[in-house]
């Protein structure tokens, strides 16, 4: 099967963002096997130099990485150019650690949301399980209550 140059460079983006799919979940669905999407991702997302590049643009930690989007974005358009070759990187570098900090953004912000939903529900569950017991209580008092008025029926006084 013959895929189109776009489409390839779409499934790289999609394998290399964090928490995007693996290149196994990613390999089912589109139809080609996991070392396809390998062979892909040196291609298209280092160009010809992969190893090389991969080697020296990969290491760097997750910090540096965000500290070269920051510089990246302070710089003025006409100086991009001299700092990306004193730093030995290209702008689709930047551009793809710029994606994996928004994506780690909005990762962090939905463990939150989901750890506030969870302590949420925790208490609700609580809350009800005490309701819960204290109308079962009730009922039991409401039908003792019922079985003596059956067993010892008051008189009325005329």
């Amino acid at each position: 099967m013959d895929f189109k140059r776009e489409f390839k460079q779409e499934m790289v983006r999609k394998l290399l963002l964090p928490g995007g799919k693996s290149a196994t979940e990613l390999s089912r669905e589109i139809g080609v096997t996991a070392q396809t999407l390998y062979n892909w991702r040196d291609k298209y997302s280092y160009g010809s130099d992969a190893v090389a590049r991969k080697k020296r643009t990969n290491g760097l930690p997750a910090g540096e990485r965000a500290k070269a989007v920051l510089e990246h974005a302070r710089l003025p358009a006409a100086d991009v150019g001299e700092w990306l070759r004193k730093k030995g990187l290209q702008s689709d570098h930047i551009e793809l650690w710029e994606r994996e900090l928004v994506a780690t953004c909005e990762t962090s912000r939905e463990k939150e949301e989901v750890r506030l939903l969870k302590n949420k529900n925790r208490h609700l569950e609580k809350d009800l399980f005490k309701k819960d017991k204290a109308l079962a209580e009730l009922s039991a008092i409401i039908i003792l209550q019922k079985k003596m008025a059956d067993l010892f029926p008051q008189e009325k006084e005329p």
